[in-house]
């Protein structure tokens, strides 16, 4: 599969879904992620984002090994504490390895 079709897929899922690449740049991204992370997320590194090291030590850990991952985390702001469940499924892309994130 190719990011152009995966980035319309993404486009009808209501869950917030990030595609990243092996330089752990964003390739794709929904409106539900840009409305939790802000916008734009294409072409930015997830530390830009989201730096909370669980999400990027299994981020890490999912484009190394493979193997799929899932991270709790709690991020503190304004309006209080946002609770976020992330998986984090490999994907082999036609442009090479990727993650898919869905929050």
């Amino acid at each position: 599969m190719q990011t152009a079709e995966i980035r319309a897929i993404l486009q009808a899922v209501p869950m917030a879904l990030v595609l990243v690449d092996a330089d752990q740049r964003v390739l794709a991204a929904n409106p539900a992620a840009a409305a939790l992370f802000g916008q734009p997320l294409e072409g930015r590194a997830c530390t830009t984002f989201l730096r909370h090291p669980d999400f990027l030590g299994r981020l890490e850990s999912a484009l190394a090994t493979g193997q799929r991952a899932e991270a709790r985390i709690v991020l503190a702001g304004v309006a209080g504490e946002t609770h976020l469940a992330v998986a984090l499924t490999p994907l082999a892309l036609a442009e090479g390895g990727a993650v898919l994130g869905a929050f």
